[in-house]
């Protein structure tokens, strides 16, 4: 069999052999290139990895920034059967190091000041190690490749379809990343799960999700304008607000801190982005505030809350004038109902729920990732196979199913609260309710040393405000309030408060008591 016969590594890669020509496909730093650019650059990365001495099966993990060589490289290893290996920037040193060992690499690809200090890094010591510009320390140039010799061929491999063809790992909120194992059918699966959801094509788009680009030139033929940002790794605001406008950029698919800081630079200088025909948000939960925001600053867009995970991505979806009409009926966040051949459950133990009792949330479908990167122990204990031999995924969130099967999330199970008196409760519903309040925008409740309720604001005149409400929810448990100057949120997409860290500072006594009990 040829090298692009292989019935579904052919059609993952050939989806972007087939887009038209001359449509533009990745702009960054003024240079805008079409997707037979794109191929042809992405043809050359693969005849230089294969002068390197890397071949389909190698495992290469790539510290790049999410830029122009970024996607080039990631399109050439995906077609020459390679192995992108990625991980989370920010990811503390015994979460990153614990993922390294996991992926048992045989590369690492460096470029800009990623991977500057990698020989503190023991699992990268006896690895091969390339870089795509300046020579670091005991690193070697990425080889060259001679067109007159190598041709500039685009190449798509045949793979065993359970042959793994990208790589990447859980945030590790709860515990030790893990990895979650990618293949070509996979990938298939997930881009037809999502074409559901954002069925525009052709497409100009900005997003905070690297991922997301793969996803959406696989299937919709779209342009993706990539940010740059600065060391501290912040978003560049002014310049995608001015080219949000300036380059008819016409979807947003966001986390909410990338969309907070958006809408309060238009807020600042009274603009609004008419061009953006669609708005997608992620990652986290959403607050009112923030959605009428949305409308109000982009007025001709539709706007969606998408909900997914590492393991399965896209769960559900809902269109936030839904949402906001629907906000007060229910305690915790809507997030829409599932797309076709997505199925969830709400599970107590192990038996389903009926609608209106609070769970764990389950889910299955095509895109539902089955296997996690050597972790039979993860595997048996998130992936259940029914009678039917369906695998469902156990997403760790809690929520539950209205009476028109909408799910509404309710917090993580791990975030659950449980006082001394035996009353249990999920955060978000308490959050939501203290988030309305005048004043307060972001709050956190967590459960605190003597499992009393901690409620961590920002300011003491919040605590004030929040005061009254917390002694009328809970009669008779000890609450007390914190003060946080800035509430820690995840790193990837900082945008959902990290309630583990808001634990362990409180177990330290590291927050500012405001006063001790309502």
């Amino acid at each position: 069999m040829d090298s692009i016969t292989g019935m579904y590594a052919m059609n993952f890669c050939e989806y972007l052999l087939k887009q038209p020509p001359s449509l533009p496909a990745l702009c960054a730093g003024g240079e805008t290139i079409t997707y037979a650019q794109l191929v042809s650059r992405a043809a050359v990365y693969q005849r230089r990895l294969e002068r390197s001495g890397l071949q389909a099966g190698a495992r290469v993990l790539l510290l790049l920034a999410p830029n122009m060589e970024f996607y080039l490289l990631l399109y050439a290893m995906l077609g020459a059967g390679l192995v992108p290996v990625l991980v989370q920037k920010d990811m503390p040193r015994q979460q990153l190091r614990s993922c390294l060992k996991q992926a048992r690499l045989s590369a690492m690809i460096v470029a800009q000041s990623a991977g500057k200090y990698w020989y503190l890094l023991p699992e990268l010591w006896r690895v091969r190690r390339f870089t795509l510009d300046t020579l670091r320390l005991f690193t070697a140039p990425l080889a060259q490749a001679v067109p007159e010799i190598d041709g500039a061929t685009f190449c798509v491999k045949a793979l065993d379809d359970e042959a793994t063809a990208l790589l990447t790992f859980t945030s590790g909120s709860t515990g030790t990343p893990k990895g979650v194992v990618r293949s070509h059918p996979s990938l298939l699966a997930q881009c037809q799960a999502m074409s559901h959801f954002f069925a525009h094509r052709q497409q100009r788009d900005v997003t905070s999700f690297p991922i997301l680009t793969l996803f959406s030139h696989f299937h919709a033929g779209c342009c993706y304008l990539l940010p740059t940002f600065d060391a501290q790794g912040r978003l560049p605001v002014q310049m995608i607000a001015g080219a949000i406008n300036a380059q008819a950029i016409t979807r947003l698919s966001v986390s909410p801190a990338w969309l907070k800081e958006l809408v309060d630079y238009a807020d600042v200088q009274q603009c609004r982005f008419p061009a953006v025909r669609e708005v997608i948000i992620g990652g986290a939960p959403v607050t009112r505030l923030l959605l009428l925001a949305v409308q109000r600053y982009f007025p001709r867009a539709t706007c969606a809350v998408n909900y997914g995970a590492s393991e399965a991505d896209p769960i559900s979806n809902v269109d936030i004038d839904e949402l906001l009409e629907a906000w007060d009926r229910q305690p915790g966040y809507l997030v829409g109902r599932p797309g076709p051949e997505t199925e969830i459950l709400i599970v107590r133990g192990r038996d389903p729920q009926p609608a209106g009792e609070e769970g764990e949330i389950w889910v299955s479908g095509p895109q539902v990732l089955t296997r996690y990167l050597n972790n039979p122990q993860a595997e048996q204990l998130t992936k259940i196979r029914d009678l039917a031999g369906r695998v469902w995924h156990r997403t760790g969130d809690s929520g539950f199913l209205d009476a028109q099967q909408r799910l509404w999330l309710t917090g993580r199970i791990a975030d659950r609260l449980r006082t001394p008196s035996g009353l249990t409760l999920s955060p978000y519903p308490v959050e939501k309710q203290l988030n309305g309040l005048p004043g307060i925008e972001t709050s956190a409740v967590v459960e605190g040393p003597q499992r009393e309720i901690c409620v961590v604001l920002q300011q003491a005149a919040q605590c004030h405000a929040a005061a009254p409400l917390m002694a009328t929810l809970f009669p008779g448990e000890p609450v007390r309030f914190w003060l946080c100057a800035k509430l820690p949120v995840d790193a990837r997409h900082r945008s959902r408060i990290d309630r583990a860290r808001l634990r362990c500072l409180l177990a330290r006594r590291k927050l500012k008591a405001f006063f001790q009990e309502v």
